[in-house]
């Protein structure tokens, strides 16, 4: 495997219109159901594109692999009989700027051997990074180790954990990451204690809209949220909003209660969850920690507009 130095994101770069955003998609072992989540059907071989593609016309911007992608361990394995990646290396290389491999940690250090095959093929498809997810309040030190070779590979190392996982025994294995995706749902969690150790962290993911979620998310609670985690963080440290869990064929479409007791369906759950993460995204932006809770309401409803009148969502 060539050796080279994740590229380094100019400053003039990193902040564009498009306000970085992350979300998750179904693991590429079932591409075939990403069709569902397109505008069209589409055959299996070409679904994962038409989703991708769907995605970004939503409004996610194809950059610093805001689209992730699940690995499971028996995938994982075959990689390295596959040259070619199937669909992996199929996307242009403006798309795989936007796409990120999803690996469980408990995958990761059960089977190693899988590891190199997979840094082989997302440094040869040019994918932006990778992210190891734990789950388990308890990082193993070894994780700490995972970096290196995840940069020599030019690829962008993200860890994802839990609020749990914020404790002084993982401090080393936290600081060792560039980037920590943190699961904030559900929300109203008091968190405020911890967060000191995120600081020094050059990027955080604040994980606040959750895909398996059957109701809308309370976005006055979320921006508040952020506006907490931005004000307890360093002045060096980027925040960034995404959406918690994956999306699965169960979630793509689900029902909510209207006021008058009635249900409506909001077509495909994964829309909705795009366009709620872009209004987050775009209100925490253009009000930062300025913005009063008290105001939220308003604010979500300017940024939703915006958000709209940007992307030609509807």
């Amino acid at each position: 495997m060539t050796t080279r130095q994740a590229p380094h994101e100019p400053e003039s770069t990193a902040k564009t219109t498009r306000h970085p955003v992350w979300a998750p998609i179904l693991e590429w072992l079932h591409p075939e159901l990403l069709s569902t989540t397109a505008p069209s059907t589409s055959s299996a071989p070409t679904a994962f594109n038409a989703a991708l593609q769907y995605m970004l016309q939503l409004g996610i911007p194809a950059e610093r692999g805001a689209i992730g992608v699940k690995f499971p361990r028996a995938q994982q394995a075959t990689l390295g009989e596959q040259p070619d990646g199937t669909w992996i290396g199929q996307c242009a290389p403006e798309q795989a700027a936007a796409l990120r491999a999803v690996v469980e940690m408990t995958d990761l250090l059960e089977y190693p051997e899988n590891f190199p095959s997979l840094l082989t093929t997302l440094e040869r498809a040019h994918w932006y990074g990778i992210e190891i997810r734990c789950r388990e309040a308890d990082l193993p030190p070894e994780l700490s180790k995972i970096t290196r070779p995840v940069t020599a590979a030019g690829l962008h190392p993200a860890l994802g954990i839990k609020p749990e996982a914020l404790r002084e025994e993982n401090r080393q294995v936290i600081g060792s990451f560039p980037t920590i995706a943190l699961d904030l749902t559900p929300l109203g969690q008091i968190l405020a204690p911890n967060w000191r150790f995120l600081l020094g962290i050059h990027e955080v993911i604040a994980l606040v809209v959750d895909a398996n979620s059957d109701e809308r998310t309370n976005l006055e609670e979320a921006l508040a949220s952020l506006i907490d985690l931005r004000a307890a963080l360093g002045i060096d440290t980027d925040l960034t909003v995404g959406i918690a869990g994956e999306f699965t064929p169960e979630t793509l479409n689900f029902a909510t209660e209207t006021r008058d007791g009635g249900s409506e369906i909001l077509g495909t759950g994964l829309k909705q969850r795009l366009k709620e993460v872009l209004d987050l995204s775009t209100a925490f932006h253009h009000g930062k920690e300025n913005v009063a809770c008290a105001f939220a309401a308003d604010v979500i409803f300017r940024a939703a507009q915006l958000t709209a009148a940007q992307h030609g969502i509807n």
